[in-house]
């Protein structure tokens, strides 16, 4: 009896690990990963990261301007760092875009922010376009891979108004 007592014991414990194995296996393969992306705005008059804003990410397989609807929007937290997770398989293109109106605007090369998504996942990016009159202080940003660095400024009701006419 003890010995048929130790065999069911060895036997469902065997079972036991065998089910928790296939489940772990079940999960990992039903469940896609995810790539964390960490979009970090910063004010390019005062060089400080923007906290409690929002900011817009659109993925996408193709090149195309991001105002195409599908983006998904997180709030920076207290350090101006908003942080995505892009599922598997990885998209082609990602482009941010702070979702702030009242006269903020992006420091960004044709002011389009469009991203090599895998060049961001290996390396990140820290590049400030044309900004008026303000020097390029994205070179003080070091990014690691899965960063993006997004610098805007806000304009002045003249500043906007002259926008306008130009």
């Amino acid at each position: 009896m003890a010995k048929e007592n130790s065999y069911v014991t060895k036997t469902g414990m065997i079972l036991r690990g065998l089910a928790v194995a296939m489940l772990a296996g079940m999960l990992g393969f039903c469940c896609e990963a995810a790539s964390t992306i960490h979009v970090h705005l910063i004010d390019a008059r005062s060089g400080m990261p923007m906290a409690n804003a929002p900011v817009r990410l659109w993925t996408t397989g193709v090149a195309e301007y991001r105002d195409h609807p599908g983006y998904v929007q997180q709030t920076t937290d207290a350090n101006g760092v908003a942080t995505f997770h892009v599922p598997d398989p990885t998209p082609t293109y990602l482009y941010v875009h702070p979702g702030m109106g009242d006269g903020w605007r992006e420091c960004s090369v044709n002011n389009r922010t469009g991203y090599v998504a895998k060049d961001v996942l290996a390396s990140g990016v820290s590049t400030q376009g044309f900004c008026e009159k303000l020097p390029d202080i994205s070179g003080k940003f070091h990014p690691g891979a899965g960063d993006i660095y997004i610098f805007v400024t806000h304009q002045g009701f003249w500043e906007r108004i002259r926008m306008r006419q130009d």
